[in-house]
């Protein structure tokens, strides 16, 4: 069932209008087809959910009242033979109600959903992609590359002499330079790219569908603001890169972080605050 959540996930609004009308039909025909003691309420539940979850409350709010027509009409609502001329308005009245009304928690279950996703996605501190969220990310971008065979660039960053500052300005002063740090790279770096906090003082930038050459560039560019904006603090430290180029797909993104990481430490060996770069081809 994930694939086809998937699937209307990236489906544009008109064709899940279509489907989900095309679903109110078929479930009212058979409706109309079956004994009247049986209740299909929980089926015209599933079109009305499909446009709410999909496209949004007005989709809902649309199908309720289709679904609700739909069924008078299955069961013969307003030909049917009544104490009072009204009792089939009343329940076609009460069953668009209802509709509407689970419309509206609907709402409120997704909405619930994306911020509970929003909150485990993000790291809490800084803001970043957190480190569980961004391994899921970059699964994903390794098996599109693997499809595509386009490259990618990922970055390992650690912050050079980061136990200074929290050991000499307090650990407010190294939370807020954790901060700036991420807002610093995402002022630098591409919407579609990635900067996740992997912990501590080191984080990852994920440059999906970059080439060495392009990467390298904006890593310099991020490398340079960086260093100057710890200078107009009056910051003391510097910034190790660890990047790598995969003109092939490494084989996990374990296999990923850990090439990028040693990298990063190669740097840092050879005395801190410099890029190391190379291309990984399997």
């Amino acid at each position: 069932m994930q694939w086809l959540w998937e699937y209307f996930g990236k489906q544009s609004n008109s064709f899940v209008v279509t489907v989900a009308l095309i679903l109110t039909v078929i479930i009212g025909v058979i409706n109309h087809f079956t004994s009247k003691e049986l209740s299909f309420l929980v089926f015209y539940i599933i079109p009305v959910f499909m446009g709410t979850w999909f496209i949004g409350t007005w989709a809902g709010v649309v199908l309720s009242v289709c679904c609700a027509i739909t069924w008078a009409f299955a069961n013969n609502v307003f030909n049917h033979s009544y104490d009072h001329a009204y009792i089939p308005y009343w329940n076609f009245t009460m069953y668009a109600g209802f509709l509407i009304a689970t419309t509206y928690y609907l709402k409120l279950l997704k909405k619930s959903q994306e911020q509970e996703r929003q909150v485990a996605s993000t790291d809490f501190m800084t803001r970043a992609v957190s480190r569980r969220y961004f391994l899921e990310l970059a699964e994903s971008e390794i098996d599109r590359a693997r499809r595509y065979t386009h490259p990618f660039t990922a970055v390992y960053i650690d912050i050079d002499n980061f136990k200074t500052i929290n050991d000499t300005f307090g650990h407010d002063i190294g939370d807020e330079l954790l901060l700036r740090v991420v807002a610093t790279i995402k002022e630098q770096i591409r919407s579609s790219d990635i900067i996740a906090r992997l912990g501590g003082d080191e984080f990852m930038i994920f440059f999906p569908e970059t080439g060495a050459e392009m990467a390298i560039a904006a890593i310099e560019k991020v490398k340079k603001v960086l260093l100057l904006a710890m200078s107009k603090n009056n910051w003391p430290v510097t910034f190790s890169f660890g990047m790598v180029t995969f003109a092939t797909p490494p084989w996990s993104v374990d296999h990923m972080i850990k090439l990028t990481d040693d990298l990063m430490y190669e740097g840092k060996k050879a005395g801190k605050n410099m890029i190391k770069h190379t291309v990984y081809r399997s």
